[in-house]
């Protein structure tokens, strides 16, 4: 099954993880999903979603640990900084 990742997904405001690697989605990557600041973990790889990353993405996820969107179409930068207090 092949389609766009649906619409909805960024109302899921207390999702923790993003597990969709091999799911057949197509399009971009939805500017809607950098709202959903609980989430540790995305895999959106082996997919084929084209397009820029969303430019804000690893700004507004603070708790993000691990983001996988190898092995599609992608354009863009990912800043992924962790900052650990001493």
């Amino acid at each position: 099954m092949q389609s766009e990742i649906p619409s909805g997904i960024g109302k899921l405001v207390k999702l923790e993880q993003l597990l969709l690697q091999r799911s057949g989605f197509y399009g971009e990557i939805l500017n809607s999903m950098v709202e959903l600041k609980a989430l540790t973990i995305v895999n959106l790889s082996q997919n084929n979603l084209t397009g820029v990353l969303p430019s804000r993405t690893g700004n507004l996820l603070k708790k993000l640990v691990s983001f996988d969107v190898s092995q599609n179409n992608l354009l863009g930068l990912f800043f992924f900084i962790k900052y650990t207090k001493f």
